[in-house]
């Protein structure tokens, strides 16, 4: 059912749905016709359950039995490269910032709602004041409230390393926020955060500009089967 929703792009329920229905899907999976399939749900916790590195694993199992069948050959690895774009909208810098302060003040509520409470009107006083100004007076009062924020929670970390969910969730998202900060106010970085959704995206050039990854494979010319596929940042 994982392959079946990779292959034709389906989300879970979708993939449920034709595994139900579909003829063609019940044979691949030897499902009898009186049998429902399970719960789309398995599929979330079948993936949570084995990560990336388990998928890695059953890839690596595949070109392994394909090698003993003889179908790799490995008389000759062809090299080849592509680009995978990134569907999610990018927000221009002042909009990441208002996301990103979002964010981070919401986690922050879970914490100390009193604390949060203070930062959202400190931004709503920002909002206000700078609403005539121009871009770059705005993008510098949000990284300045967003430096408040973080220095909050570089003073107010447990020192006892006994860290609640909410507080490592809170300080996930801190990285992240010092990451994005520095790639507003360095006019030079290459390798800047694109959206909240897709923290990894980067823009890149692969015979025009994009936004997304980089894809750098191996194929066995004999079987046309992939033998190695890295993803990597578009940026390098």
């Amino acid at each position: 059912m994982e392959f079946l929703r990779y292959f034709y792009r389906l989300s879970d329920g979708e993939v449920f749905e034709r595994c139900r229905t579909d003829i063609a899907f019940r044979w691949f999976l030897q499902l009898p016709i009186r049998r429902d399939p399970p719960d789309s749900t398995t599929l979330c916790r079948f993936r949570v359950r084995i990560g990336q590195e388990g998928f890695q694993k059953i890839f690596d199992q595949i070109i392994h039995q394909a090698r003993d069948a003889g179908l790799v050959k490995d008389r000759l690895r062809l090299k080849d490269a592509s680009h995978v774009s990134d569907s999610i909208a990018i927000p221009k810098s002042l909009q990441l910032l208002a996301q990103l302060r979002d964010r981070l003040l919401k986690q922050i509520a879970a914490v100390d709602p009193q604390v949060a409470e203070g930062f959202w009107v400190s931004a709503a006083q920002i909002r206000q004041e700078t609403e005539k100004c121009s871009d770059a007076v705005r993008l510098e009062n949000r990284v300045r409230l967003l430096n408040d924020i973080l220095a909050w929670i570089d003073q107010s970390q447990p020192s006892d390393g006994l860290l609640s969910a909410a507080w490592q969730k809170l300080l996930e998202r801190r990285g992240l926020a010092k990451k994005i900060i520095n790639d507003q106010t360095d006019p030079d970085a290459t390798d800047k955060i694109l959206n909240l959704v897709d923290p990894e995206a980067r823009r890149g050039m692969h015979g025009d500009w994009f936004e997304g990854y980089k894809v750098d494979m191996l194929v066995d010319p004999d079987s046309e089967l992939f033998t190695q596929i890295n993803v990597i940042a578009a940026s390098e």
